[in-house]
C-alpha cells in the first residue's frame, strides 16, 4: 500500500497510510448513496494485508524459483523493473 506524507499543522511530519474510511465517507457525502463497493474494497484490502503480514499469501514455489534463479529474458527484465521501482520508493 502506498504511503503519503502527512503533516499536522507543519509541526509534525510523518509517513502514514491514507485513512481507509475517507473514500467511504467521500462516496456517501458526494454521491449520496451507500458506498457498497468502497466498503467491499476496504474489507478486501484489510483481508489481503492480514494474509500478507501473516505469511499466508505467498507466490507458488515454482514461480518464486523461476523469478529468483532463471536466466530467462523475461525473468531478468522483471527483476530489473522490480529493482527500479524498489529504488524509486525506497525498498
Amino acid at each position: 500500500m502506498a504511503r503519503v506524507h502527512t503533516a499536522a499543522p507543519t509541526l509534525i511530519k510523518a509517513r502514514a497510510h491514507p485513512p481507509p474510511l475517507l473514500p467511504l465517507l467521500q462516496t456517501f457525502l458526494l454521491e449520496g448513496e451507500f458506498p457498497v463497493l468502497d466498503l467491499l474494497g476496504i474489507m478486501y484490502g484489510h483481508f489481503f494485508y492480514h494474509l500478507q503480514q501473516t505469511g499466508q499469501f505467498k507466490a507458488p514455489g515454482f514461480l518464486t524459483r523461476w523469478y529468483e534463479l532463471s536466466d530467462d529474458a523475461i525473468a531478468t527484465y522483471l527483476r530489473a523493473q522490480y529493482a527500479a521501482v524498489g529504488d524509486a520508493v525506497g525498498i
